[in-house]
């Protein structure tokens, strides 16, 4: 956690103050888009689970037919979930590196990168003895 807050207040002292708060607002965004899906695919599953299953077994199908018909069903929207997901993180990643910036501002990010990915290296790895 107090990695994540030097980073904080490295990008929003050298990135500047609208970098940071787009970055906060994409973070924002991000967290929003991924607990409303939860919430409305976990209820939208269950009702339709519920009467798509009663309704297949008043046409005869078999109960674990029904069972892997909806666990297939199941995968396939949580696995589009997480591309959603991944994507917008994707898109957060990136946002430092696809801002405007003046030729001096660019080695001051690349040093500052270069700084916090050394500060969040595990140090059981690290190169020097």
């Amino acid at each position: 956690m107090d990695k994540l807050l030097v980073i904080l207040s490295l990008l929003q002292k050298i990135g500047g103050r609208h970098l940071f708060q787009r970055m906060i607002k994409q973070v924002i965004i991000l967290a929003g888009l991924t607990l409303t899906t939860a919430i409305l695919i976990s209820a939208t599953l269950i009702g339709i689970v519920m009467a798509a299953c009663r309704e297949l077994m008043n046409y005869g199908v078999d109960f674990y037919t029904i069972i892997l018909l909806f666990a297939a069903l199941a995968l396939l929207t949580i696995m589009i979930l997480i591309r959603m997901i991944i994507s917008r993180l994707h898109l957060l990643h990136r946002m430092p590196h696809t801002s405007e910036q003046s030729p001096f501002m660019a080695k001051v990010t690349a040093v500052i990168d270069a700084f916090t990915e050394g500060l969040m290296e595990d140090p059981k790895h690290d190169p020097m003895p």
